[in-house]
């Protein structure tokens, strides 16, 4: 769902959205930075559409505290070249 905060509330999304991986479908939505999905579906809800994302695709993050969250989500790694 490209600029998925533009179709507004939409409850189904946020009640299935846990449910989907267990019909073996797939949601991608895309959405600018994390504070759209607070507005919308206020900051639980949000957490509960993103954690129910099992593949997410980040581009140019802008806004800081998104790039915070990413990256406390990506983790820390030490490789030997």
């Amino acid at each position: 769902l490209d600029e998925f905060p533009s179709i507004g509330y939409m409850p189904i999304i946020k009640k299935g959205s846990g449910y989907i991986a267990g019909f073996k479908l797939k949601l991608l939505t895309i959405y600018q930075n994390i504070s759209q999905l607070n507005e919308i579906y206020g900051v639980e809800g949000a957490k509960t559409l993103m954690s129910a994302h099992p593949c997410r695709i980040i581009y140019a993050v802008s806004e800081e505290d998104d790039a915070k969250k990413i990256s406390e989500k990506l983790g820390y790694i030490t490789t030997k070249s």
